[in-house]
């Protein structure tokens, strides 16, 4: 059960959240120019870098959800269980690294 919750939180974490975040920059985008002129980009760059963070802590709570099932396993582990842990981890790390480009230059 753990790994199916899992992987249900990297599903959303992967392809939900930056659908969203997709459609809504475009209907920013859409009603900014709709009022009769240019579009700032900086809701844009907004609904991006809240995306990837939100997906970063999803995949945080699936990281840590995989790896108490993968240390529930017995000793001969399965390799494809630490590439599944890397795919779960994934927007973990680029979760990370926007945050630590946020803090080290605001």
């Amino acid at each position: 059960m753990k790994r199916q919750i899992s992987w249900a939180l990297t599903l959303l974490a992967l392809v939900v959240i930056p659908f969203g975040a997709y459609w809504m920059a475009e209907s920013s985008i859409q009603a900014q120019r709709g009022q009769g002129g240019y579009a700032c980009g900086m809701p844009v760059l907004a609904l991006y870098l809240l995306a990837v963070l939100v997906a970063g802590v999803l995949s945080l709570v699936a990281t840590v959800r995989n790896v108490l099932a993968f240390r529930a396993q017995p000793a001969p582990r399965p390799v494809w269980r630490v590439l599944e842990l890397l795919i779960v981890a994934a927007p973990l790390l680029l979760g990370v690294v926007v945050a630590l480009m946020l803090w080290v230059n605001p």
